[in-house]
């Protein structure tokens, strides 16, 4: 019997409701004939997604430590944990992670893991980085966010990793300086992808029709940083040129919805809003796809994306999208070719170009199915997680010879 490669999979407070391309590329994965073995630091019930609790189920959670922890380990490279932070605040993160390392390396060993991917270069980074200067694991890393949130110790987390996957050039252009020579030697830009097979139209687009409601859906954390304020002003810039329009804004704030979503909410009520953006909250990746396929246009306003994840997924349902330029959505869209791109900060030009596809059917039709030809062409989960079969150097096993079919016997 051939035994299953595994490969291991690291992942910060699994299962959220972000984590959908990580558990696609998973899914992949297994679709390939490794088996991933699921690791997180600790549980959250954010996600609204139907596999969330099956995936809650197979992953095993890492042992959270105190600074008491420090005391049974062996001398650590303080000098590379530092990099501005206090004696404390490092303290504080290795002691936290050492127990999760010493766990980690033990379950890899009894499980027969040679190899951790981490999905993240935050604390759980931390975990895998102790685990190999302690234990020697082997492990790479990931960034599709600003290296920023990150937290302390980059270069200690970094400089043992066999490789690292990056988002986007611009990404990797931007940690260079800050890493330098603590960068692995092999680094991949492979920005995360979606399942298209998944997300797909069942039906045809049908555009935006004279005199109906034009039916917009963003999807983006409810944070400052989104930029929600300039589709609200976006909407508003609409209805005063007598256009009926739609608004649903899918994802959450980081408390919950009892942060930042009530700044939102004071907001739509003081331009008059209600009824016309609706803040959907958490929705299932059935409910996204839904909310894609019936969207005449999908719209977002920030820019602060690593590739523009939201976006990939209304390319692949054959909705338009209209984003912001500059960043790496850069590396996504092509203004004009597979959507359209206009400038941030600018609500009078996002109102424009959302006026633009509203009046201009042909145009929405053919930027969709555009848009889904350039997701199947470079942004399938399948490359990733191709990428890191190959780079991790597994095998997987040879596929099952499908029996022949009997002769008809007439």
């Amino acid at each position: 019997m051939t035994e299953i490669p595994k490969l291991g999979y690291l992942l910060p407070e699994f299962p959220g409701q972000a984590h959908s391309l990580y558990w696609r590329e998973i899914l992949k994965l297994e679709a390939m004939g490794i088996e991933a073995v699921l690791f997180s630091d600790r549980p959250t019930d954010t996600a609204a997604h139907a596999w969330a609790k099956g995936a809650r189920q197979r992953t095993e959670y890492l042992a959270q430590g105190t600074m008491s922890s420090l005391m049974s380990l062996p001398k650590l490279p303080w000098r590379q944990l530092k990099q501005g932070s206090g004696n404390v605040e490092r303290m504080r993160a290795v002691s936290h992670a050492a127990p999760a390392a010493k766990q980690l390396a033990q379950s890899c060993q009894a499980q027969g893991v040679t190899h951790v991917h981490v999905a993240s270069c935050g604390p759980v980074a931390m975990i895998a980085a102790l685990a190999n200067h302690l234990y020697e694991l082997d492990y790479s890393i990931s960034l599709h966010g600003p290296l920023s949130e990150g937290g302390i110790g980059q270069k200690f987390k970094w400089q043992s990793a066999k490789f690292a996957v990056i988002g986007s050039q611009r990404l990797l252009d931007e940690i260079t300086p800050a890493l330098g020579e603590s960068l692995p030697e092999r680094v991949l830009v492979q920005p995360q992808g979606v399942d298209t097979d998944h997300l797909r139209r069942d039906a045809p687009y049908r555009p935006p029709e004279p005199g109906k409601t034009l039916r917009l859906v963003s999807r983006a954390r409810l944070h400052a940083s989104n930029a929600h304020e300039d589709l609200f002003q976006a909407v508003t810039l609409l209805q005063g040129r007598g256009i009926d329009v739609h608004l649903e804004i899918i994802g959450e704030d980081d408390e919950g919805g009892t942060g930042y979503r009530t700044v939102l909410e004071e907001q739509i009520t003081e331009l008059g809003l209600i009824g016309t953006v609706r803040l959907m909250g958490s929705v299932s990746e059935d409910t996204l796809r839904d909310r894609l396929c019936d969207a005449h246009v999908f719209v977002m306003a920030n820019h602060s994306e690593a590739l523009g994840a939201s976006a990939m997924e209304a390319m692949s349902c054959e909705c338009p999208v209209v984003g912001i330029e500059g960043g790496s959505v850069d590396e996504l869209i092509t203004n004009g070719r597979d959507g359209v791109l206009v400038e941030k900060g600018n609500p009078v030009a996002l109102a424009a170009a959302l006026e633009y596809l509203a009046t201009d059917p042909v145009r929405a039709t053919a930027l969709g199915q555009a848009g889904r030809k350039r997701i199947l062409q470079s942004f399938d989960a399948a490359r990733g997680a191709e990428a890191l079969v190959r780079e991790v150097g597994l095998t997987p096993p040879p596929m099952e010879p499908m029996p022949d079919e009997p002769l008809l016997d007439f």
